[in-house]
């Protein structure tokens, strides 16, 4: 707490403010869960969709400083986490205005933008020659927009542990009243929404994972290094792999698979917050500068 305070007088100005946005926005959000008020949540996208301008201006400002992509450090990551999280959701909105899972979203890019304040570096570190490649920004951009989706499939499911059944929106009552509003007033299946997530989150995944593959090759004349971080998302990959064949060749459906899918997601975090603490960080090729 105190580190956390501490940093917070060093911290970007506009990062600060993002930070008081987005929380403004989730409380806008919170709010309108009760509320039927359409200009309240006009008013919470809009904070919301301000925010994300200047989540966007955070990483084209360090860009500019760093003369690089802004994706070196663990500060630098966590900036963009943040903006990919809510760009999924601003995405989702666009179809579905599920009004919990964005206040669920915004709180898990505030988590990450915390997190950065945390972690905050002022000094701008040079690439390494095995990252000044033209793979660079490609394999981290497809990743970290799968990492997104994935953070807000394990919202969904989450919410999915509390309210199991397709969801109904019918009667007058105070709880289905507070589930039009948190849901937008759609019937939805948490389950299978979450799931739909996944096949996004897991499809980009993929392609970081062929993106980085071939980018090793050219950089160090082979797919694949065993590197700790490769491992675990390898490791990542079979989970979630293994979650479609429970679904589609086992039947598995519900809290089972949902259950599966977190436990994919927390694969994720390990992944991309945990390498530091592995006896084999120092291996590692991947593990960001300040974690």
């Amino acid at each position: 707490m105190i580190t956390l305070i501490e940093n917070f007088s060093r911290i970007n100005t506009f990062l600060f403010a993002l930070i008081w946005v987005y929380f403004i926005a989730f409380i806008i959000y919170t709010v309108s869960l009760f509320s039927r008020s359409k200009g309240l949540y006009a008013f919470g996208r809009i904070t919301l969709f301000i925010g994300f301008l200047i989540n966007g201006y955070l990483i084209i400002q360090r860009w500019i400083q760093a003369g690089r992509p802004p994706f070196k450090t663990f500060y630098e990551s966590l900036i963009f986490a943040s903006f990919c999280i809510i760009l999924v959701y601003l995405v989702i909105e666009l179809f579905r205005k599920v009004k919990i899972v964005g206040a669920a979203s915004i709180l898990m890019s505030l988590g990450c933008l915390l997190f950065a304040v945390v972690k905050v570096d002022v000094e701008i570190i040079n690439l390494p020659p095995a990252l000044q490649s033209g793979w660079f920004i490609p394999h981290v951009v497809i990743y970290f927009v799968g990492y997104g989706a994935l953070a807000v499939s394990f919202a969904t499911g989450i919410l999915y542990l509390f309210f199991p059944d397709k969801i109904e929106l019918k009667g007058d009552t105070k709880w289905s009243n507070f589930l039009i509003n948190a849901l937008g007033g759609e019937v939805i299946d948490l389950e299978e929404f979450t799931h739909q997530l996944i096949i996004v989150g897991f499809t980009f995944l993929n392609l970081g994972l062929i993106t980085g593959s071939l980018w090793a090759k050219f950089a160090w004349g082979d797919y694949w290094f065993w590197d700790p971080k490769e491992n675990w998302s390898l490791i990542t990959w079979l989970i979630y792999i293994s979650y479609f064949h429970l679904r589609y060749v086992k039947g598995w459906r519900g809290r089972k698979a949902v259950i599966f899918a977190i436990i994919g997601f927390l694969a994720v975090v390990f992944t991309y917050l945990g390498m530091s603490v592995l006896p084999t960080a120092s291996m590692s090729e991947h593990v960001y500068t300040g974690s």
